[in-house]
């Protein structure tokens, strides 16, 4: 989490090293992309701090122990010849709760990975948005296209709200998954 969120840290530092010429040509919008990036960068962070929680939670479990554990509880219930129907009641609730809580630790380590892709996502997409205000800069400051200059960081922007809002619909699906 701490690679993507360092590497997103750079691209913007980029995106507003680049954009700083362009501020005559378009200083609302530049203003706009700069603002949108650090926001990026908040969201981003808070993402980070997420996987650190799935992480922890995920550290509190002992996986191949409940597993072997399960093995232990479901062979005993295949060799189980005794007419105690009450042992073999207790032995199938153990064997439900080794299976919920084998659930559990699937469903947060697939929400970790999910949160870390959509980190790595974000932090490519802001690096090719940084690029990308690079060349609208290149290009202004060699030609002065200032026509298109504005229509180009709209589109940035708008990327930008696009990156914000995966890594929201990421946490929301986190927040559904715990709740």
């Amino acid at each position: 989490a701490a690679t993507y969120l360092a590497r997103a840290g750079n691209a913007v530092a980029r995106l507003e090293q680049a954009r700083t010429s362009l501020v005559e040509a378009a200083a609302d919008l530049s203003g706009d992309v700069d603002a949108k990036a650090r926001d990026m960068l908040d969201a981003l962070g808070h993402t980070g701090g997420q996987v650190d929680r799935l992480s922890e939670m995920l550290g509190g479990f002992d996986e191949p122990t409940v597993r072997a554990e399960l093995a232990d509880v479901e062979q005993a219930l295949a060799d189980d010849t005794t007419p105690n129907e009450e042992l073999v009641e207790e032995r199938r609730r153990t064997r439900d709760g080794l299976r919920a809580q084998l659930a559990s630790i699937e469903r947060l380590g697939q929400q970790r990975a999910l949160m870390l892709e959509r980190m790595r996502a974000t932090a490519v997409g802001i690096e090719g948005l940084a690029v990308r205000v690079g060349e609208i800069d290149a290009l202004y400051e060699s030609g002065g296209r200032i026509d298109t200059t504005t229509e180009d960081l709209q589109s940035v922007t708008a990327d930008l709200d696009s990156l914000r809002e995966g890594l929201l619909e990421a946490e929301r699906s986190v927040r559904a998954v715990l709740s």
